[in-house]
């Protein structure tokens, strides 16, 4: 267990596990919000998040500590849907984000 890992489980307990996370947000009306979500990991932690399953599907509840480092909006992909916006080019490509929409919160310099 290296330095990091032993910090995140003594702040979020045993089972923590610290992970990449990277989420589109969508708010259909003022108490909804609908994320599709990305994260991407080396295999061992993975298998630390998913508990070792081989299966498809994984339901977790639990919490998130989220610290954005840059956050954008636009309406480009509105009438996408999720699985569009999945698969799409213009999803996770922030360039596209920002050309057609504007930053809100400026990574760290």
């Amino acid at each position: 267990m290296d330095g990091d890992e032993l910090y995140t489980r003594a702040m979020f307990g045993v089972n923590a596990v610290h992970i990449p996370l990277n989420l589109i947000l969508q708010n259909p009306d003022e108490s909804t919000l609908v994320a599709v979500v990305q994260a991407r990991m080396k295999p061992e932690l993975l298998a630390k998040l998913t508990r070792g399953s081989k299966m498809t599907h994984q339901l977790i509840l639990g919490d998130a500590v989220i610290r954005p480092r840059i956050v954008a909006e636009s309406n480009h992909l509105c009438g996408v849907g999720f699985a569009g916006i999945m698969t799409s080019a213009d999803g996770w490509n922030m360039e596209e984000w920002i050309k057609k929409g504007k930053i809100l919160l400026e990574p760290d310099k």
